[in-house]
């Protein structure tokens, strides 16, 4: 049986937002395309095989909840988890959740909010960041660094594994940005 990375899709017509999740997203080590809206979406998905799709939802050019709709009517689609990008998510006053999204995020997310999120939906509980990516993104990485470091994070509230931030590295060569669930955690001799 052949290894397939996990994957992302990232569906917005606005290029700049595109960037800023791809930008984030690359860090987790995944697969990440993109399409400019869900028709594009829907006739590359099957070949993308994505886990995870980020769909803006309050763009008509999109057409969000049409392609939610269509996505959910497909095998592949039922497994797939959607985060829907909207204005509010507080009280979902568009009715996203009910057409089929598993998770809501506004636009202007934080960094380390989609990387929480993305990771939940993944089953990812580990990131390791490559020096070069490291150079690359360098602000986002600084940034998930600290706010990490100041949060309480979704997973510890729900009782589930929670994920940190741990600086590793190995054999004192590449730095790597690890979220492991026991980052920071004195090992106990036996």
């Amino acid at each position: 049986m052949a290894y397939r990375r996990k994957g992302v899709m990232i569906i917005d017509e606005e290029p700049a937002q595109r960037k800023r999740y791809f930008d984030v997203v690359k860090l987790m080590g995944v697969d990440v395309s993109s399409a400019l809206d869900g028709t594009e979406a829907m006739s590359r998905l099957p070949r993308e095989q994505s886990d995870v799709v980020i769909v803006n939802m309050y763009s008509q050019e999109v057409g969000g909840f049409g392609f939610i709709r269509e996505l959910r009517t497909y095998g592949l689609g039922q497994k797939m988890k959607i985060i829907g990008v909207v204005k509010d998510r507080l009280g979902d006053p568009t009715g996203v959740m009910e057409v089929g999204a598993d998770a809501l995020m506004e636009p202007d997310v934080e960094p380390y909010e989609l990387i929480e999120l993305a990771c939940k939906y993944l089953g990812i509980s580990r990131i390791e960041i490559p020096k070069e990516q490291m150079q690359k993104r360098r602000e986002i990485v600084e940034e998930v660094v600290a706010n990490y470091g100041h949060r309480t994070l979704e997973s510890e509230k729900s009782g589930g594994r929670a994920l940190s931030v741990q600086l590793l590295l190995p054999g004192g060569k590449s730095p790597l940005l690890a979220l492991t669930d026991d980052a920071g955690k004195k090992k106990s001799r036996r």
